[in-house]
Parts: C-alpha cells; structure tokens; sequence
C-alpha cells in the first residue's frame, strides 16, 4: 500500500515499505522515501517515525529502493543504532534512537 499521507510528494516508493527489521522489542519498516516507522513487536503497536533531515531540507530522504536496505542494532545502553541505505543520494544514512524510558549511559 502506498500511503500518500505519508509522503505525497514523491512517486518514487514514497509510502510503500520497503525494508524491514525486528531488533530488540521493535520492528523497524523503512519506506522508499528514507522515512522508518517503529513499531512494538509484543502488540504490533505504533511508535513513533525517524525522520531525516539532510542539509536542513527534513523529510528528504532520498530513494530507498532494496529490501535489505534497513540493519538495526541494539546496544547495551538501550540505544538502537540503524543504518539505511539511500540510493537517491548515494550515501547509507545512520539513526540513533533511544525508546523513552530506556535506561541511559
């Protein structure tokens, strides 16, 4: 499905996802225009989104355009580390992401 509220400006995979993967308590969705959706893997419950922002522009994410575009990792401080893959701008982009309420180093 592809989800024009999510990203109706592009055509480009915009809202459909495209890679995903579970990590931790999460399930991490990227979607064709750079965005992640997380979601709880006990209820399938929505978290919240990572955005990038590239050169100021937020929401630019570029082309994600391969199913193995997404790798979560979990660290020991509860911080997820993601990186993802960005065809439209040649470059890997790389998330930190700290679930509130997770403890903190």
């Amino acid at each position: 499905m592809n989800d024009k509220s999510y990203t109706p400006e592009t055509g480009y995979g915009g809202g459909t996802p495209l890679a995903m993967q579970a990590c931790g308590k999460y399930l991490f969705v990227a979607y064709g225009y750079g965005l992640i959706r997380v979601h709880r893997l006990d209820d399938g419950g929505y978290v919240g989104t990572i955005r990038p922002d590239i050169n100021g522009f937020p929401g630019s994410g570029g082309c994600v355009d391969s199913d193995n575009a997404l790798n979560a990792t979990l660290r020991k401080n509860g911080e997820y580390v993601l990186f993802l893959e960005n065809a439209g701008r040649n470059n890997v982009m790389m998330f930190r992401w700290t679930p509130s309420g997770a403890p903190a180093n």
